[in-house]
């Protein structure tokens, strides 16, 4: 979207100025997470076409390459390497987590 793609120049830009102050800025871009707003999303989405919020929940997983929704905790594990000593050479980039969904190669 226009957002995101205004998000991700804006941390860019953020990541470049503060870059010399040994601060890192990345973006995590997330797929589909077994959330309780998932269920949300599912549950009207499954009004709205006559369905049922677990089926609706398991078409999304399937649409998914990797064949399924996400655990909350490995978008957790990202962040928590990307704020870690490892990844302290790592800046001004974006991370999607989601299983394969995104198509475009940034």
């Amino acid at each position: 979207t226009t957002a995101r793609a205004g998000v991700l120049g804006f941390a860019k830009a953020l990541a470049d100025e503060v870059a010399a102050a040994g601060i890192t800025v990345n973006v995590l871009c997330p797929g589909f997470f077994g959330t309780g707003r998932l269920r949300e999303l599912a549950e009207a989405r499954g009004r709205s076409q006559g369905k049922r919020p677990e089926q609706v929940l398991t078409e999304m997983g399937a649409a998914v390459p990797i064949g399924r929704i996400g655990d909350p905790r490995e978008l957790a594990a990202a962040a928590v390497f990307l704020a870690s000593e490892p990844a302290r050479y790592i800046t001004g980039t974006v991370l999607s987590v989601d299983g394969g969904l995104t198509r475009a190669i940034v």
